[in-house]
This record gives C-alpha cells, structure tokens and sequence, in this order.
C-alpha cells in the first residue's frame, strides 16, 4: 500500500517493525544460511545461532519481491535432511539444528 505496507489477504503486514540481526564477524559463533528460492536461484546470511527462527522469516521479508519472487506472509520455510517445516519461530537456530550451516527451501503456501 501507500505506507510501505505490504498486504497479505486485506491484513497488511507492517514491514517498518523488523530488525535484523548484525551479521556475525569471522570470529563469532554463525550460522551460515543458504536460501533457495522456488526459481532454484540461491543467496545466502550468517545469523548469530542465539538469533530465533522468526529472524529467518523477517530476513526473507525484508528481501525485494523482484528478488525472491514471494510474497510476505504467504510463503514457509523448510530443510530437507531430516525434511522438516520450520514453524516454531521462537526456537533458536541452533536448536532447530541449523548450526552451523543449513540450506532453508523458501516454498510457496499457496
């Protein structure tokens, strides 16, 4: 919309809110994170592995839309080995086993 919101189904999503992490310097603790978008086309962040689940959702988010090609709150997350959909955005990357690597499959949830 005129705000700088982007509207899901009516609701806006208020993308002003969202703060990223810093990314970790060479000698912190990091989670190296590839994304791989439905094109196949792949980018990537280090995030703090203390950082939730959510910090995954809000980075993807905060992406241009000509560069993911998905839209805010209508897309999930998952890993393949073992397979499993990130849904509990309060768990920390580490304990969703993401440390200290992991390729996230960004998928469409319509």
């Amino acid at each position: 919309d005129d705000n700088g919101n982007v509207v899901n189904n009516d609701k806006p999503i208020d993308l002003s809110n969202i703060t990223l992490p810093k990314v970790p310097t060479n000698d912190e603790p990091s989670c190296k994170i590839v994304f791989k978008l439905p094109t196949g086309v792949r980018f990537q962040r280090k995030f703090p592995p203390s950082y939730t689940v959510q910090s995954l959702f809000d980075f993807i988010m905060l992406q241009s839309f000509e560069k993911t090609q998905v839209h805010p709150g209508k897309f999930g997350l998952s890993i393949s080995h073992p397979r499993k959909i990130l849904t509990d955005t309060s768990e920390t990357l580490q304990d969703a086993g993401l440390f200290p690597s992991a390729l996230i499959h960004i998928f469409d949830k319509e």
